[in-house]
């Protein structure tokens, strides 16, 4: 594996943003198909089309997420954070509490949080990572573009994500895309999406692959232990249902291109927003053909109110939802927490993940033959 690993960093080092890198290398490469599952907002893009919530107001947003403090005894503020993390310093809580019964209306609260007396000393994280978002090509493509404030244009979708398509399809990768989110934007990343693939319009990736898009959003609904997956054909007509865990797997890894879901969030939230009733990821690991990953920022390792429920399938061929002791063997190769700053600045990022993620899902198939 050291050896396929090296390729793959070669491969990496060797992309231009114009170019192709050369796939008569890739002999070793492992070849297990990729079942790549992305959450929307804060993963793929940094702000939506459907609120009105801006992309300075979303940065501003995030920014409070993944920076920690406490109150002290006289009630002022003391930050314990001295740059942006997922994890806190030291056992303390966020300065702002996520409250999911109205995220639009948080995010308006602290969408000036940099502008702020006690946000102020974190401006530089703001505006450099506001800088990478910029949208600095002479045409700008609506279907490719966020209007900001003052007449900017910013990416809608990250480049890390148009990176890592432009990679797998440069290194003959067999991989498709599922689109999971609790949001309302999942058929205009979707319509992005194919416009970019199809019309090759994108100025900094003209030579994307023409992947097949199913352009209408499905449902993932909940009702206990029963999952249901529907795919549409239209707002009202089920073109799919699948109930059964063995055929929702196999649709979701055979699958060819992209497509999308909307989770069930209702019923994580009636659930205290427990991680066993959150977005359900199904993983067999006896199945050495192909390999799961989600990346979400809400996964959380170790958490009780994480975003994602592991289903695994044992030998008997029953699907398990795991606990988060027994989910932790899949952080890091099926299970990947989503650092938004990171994503903007290294347009890598997903590809350093990918690679990262099947060096570690190697060594768990390994450890199951001995």
């Amino acid at each position: 594996m050291r050896d396929n690993q090296r390729l793959l960093e070669d491969k990496v080092t060797d992309m231009t943003h114009n170019g192709t890198v050369d796939i008569n290398k890739n002999e070793n490469l492992n070849q297990r198909k990729l079942v790549l599952h992305f959450d929307i907002r804060n993963t793929l893009i940094v702000a939506d089309t459907v609120t009105s919530i801006t992309v300075e107001q979303a940065l501003n947003a995030y920014l409070t997420g993944v920076l920690w403090g406490r109150a002290s005894e006289n009630n002022q503020w003391e930050w314990k954070s001295k740059a942006p993390s997922l994890n806190a310093p030291e056992p303390v809580k966020r300065m702002i509490v996520k409250t999911p019964v109205d995220r639009t209306k948080l995010r308006l609260t602290v969408g000036d949080f940099v502008g702020t007396e006690v946000g102020s000393s974190f401006d530089i994280y703001y505006h450099n990572n506001l800088r990478k978002l910029e949208w600095n090509h002479k045409k700008v493509d609506p279907k490719l573009t966020l209007h900001g404030n003052k007449g900017k244009h910013y990416h809608y979708i990250l480049p890390a994500v148009y990176r890592l398509i432009q990679y797998l399809s440069d290194t003959g990768r067999d991989f498709n895309i599922i689109i999971r989110t609790y949001g309302l934007d999942c058929e205009n990343v979707l319509h992005s999406l194919d416009h970019a693939l199809k019309s090759k319009s994108h100025p900094a990736f003209p030579h994307l692959p023409d992947m097949n898009l199913h352009r209408k959003s499905g449902r993932i609904l909940r009702h206990g232990n029963q999952v249901t997956v529907e795919q549409m054909a239209d707002k009202e007509t089920v073109e799919r249902r699948l109930e059964n865990a063995d055929d929702i797997y196999k649709f979701m890894s055979e699958f060819e291109g992209v497509c999308g879901f909307r989770d069930d969030f209702e019923f994580w939230q009636n659930h205290d927003y427990k991680h066993s009733c959150a977005k359900p990821l199904w993983i067999d690991p006896s199945d050495s053909s192909c390999q799961h990953i989600i990346f979400d920022d809400n996964y959380r390792p170790h958490h009780a109110d994480s975003i994602v429920d592991i289903r695994e399938r044992d030998q008997n061929g029953r699907w398990t939802s795991l606990d988060s002791v027994q989910l932790d063997k899949y952080d890091q190769s099926c299970l990947v927490q989503v650092d938004l700053l990171e994503a903007i600045n290294n347009e890598n990022y997903y590809i350093d993940k990918v690679i990262h993620c099947e060096t570690k899902y190697d060594n768990i198939l390994q450890s199951r033959k001995v």
